[in-house]
């Protein structure tokens, strides 16, 4: 490159670096998340927790937050075991929709494990299926480790007023 091409290249550079350091860096500018169940009318179980996984899968916290605790209610104990997850290790990505909190782990997989059972109990009934829910009780165990007998009667209240609140 002779010095004259560096010249104007330097230039160019230069007259475009003011217009390119007054623009936010990509990571910093603030992507809209689209629920792409908004607008619909999901009803189903198996529509919700689709609308939910979808949520989970985009990274998209508050549409996963609304779209999984309507599936939770539904019955689907999969959706509690994400939202038990999710307050068990919310992660970087989780934030600010999800903060770490155990006592609201411990209740979600704990709705998990009643849920599951739920659908074991029917499943036995119609086919037999050996399933169990040792999943979600071996992590609602592990988590009540860390925490207090006054932590553990706090996620029980707070799941009895949730088991209360769906059955009106």
């Amino acid at each position: 490159m002779s010095w004259t091409s560096r010249a104007v290249t330097i230039a160019i550079l230069a007259a475009i670096a003011p217009v390119a350091s007054s623009q936010a860096p990509l990571e910093s500018q603030g992507v809209h998340k689209i629920d792409v169940c908004e607008g619909q009318s999901p009803q189903s179980q198996e529509e919700l927790t689709s609308c939910a996984q979808n949520a989970l899968f985009d990274d998209n916290w508050p549409a996963f937050l609304k779209w999984a605790q309507r599936a939770a209610k539904a019955g689907d104990s999969t959706a509690a075991f994400w939202l038990a997850l999710e307050y068990q290790d919310p992660g970087p990505t989780g934030a600010p929709t999800f903060h770490k909190n155990l006592v609201r782990a411990y209740m979600w997989y704990d709705i998990a494990a009643e849920l599951h059972a739920r659908k074991i109990r029917t499943l036995a009934v119609t086919s037999g299926t050996p399933e169990t829910n040792e999943l979600e009780i071996n992590y609602r165990n592990a988590v009540g480790q860390d925490l207090t007998r006054v932590q553990i009667a706090a996620a029980l209240r707070l799941e009895s007023d949730w088991w209360r609140a769906i059955s009106r």
